[in-house]
């Protein structure tokens, strides 16, 4: 809970210029999203990628703030495998995932080219 409070409060005091940090911001996105497909998992009673997940998060999450979480989302491959499963029975998920991830790659896109990397 430590963690999550001071990445809050990053939010604000990370960027030099005063400005929010969108760095700190895709941090706390990022590990809620970890934490709902633990749930989800868990629901599902799929225990090894369940605790694979928790794990993971418990040791993202236990430091004094988050840190290359989103860069973490790349590698667990439970999260990828379920997001496989509900897009191959349901063909609307591919198109709305698709509509999802869109303007994230624009905004991270430009978020890059002015500088502001967010990790």
């Amino acid at each position: 809970m430590t963690s999550l409070l001071n990445t809050y409060h990053l939010i604000y005091t990370f960027a030099p210029n005063g400005q929010p940090s969108s760095r700190m911001i895709t941090e706390i996105m990022a590990m809620a999203v970890i934490a709902i497909f633990t749930i989800v998992l868990v629901r599902r009673r799929w225990w090894p990628e369940s605790i694979y997940l928790l794990v993971t998060m418990i040791s993202l999450g236990t430091s004094t703030m988050y840190h290359s979480v989103p860069r973490t989302l790349v590698v667990l491959f439970p999260i990828w495998m379920v997001l496989g499963v509900w897009m191959t029975h349901r063909r609307w998920l591919r198109w709305a995932y698709v509509i999802c991830c869109l303007p994230i790659l624009i905004l991270v896109s430009i978020r890059y080219t002015q500088g502001q990397w967010i990790s």
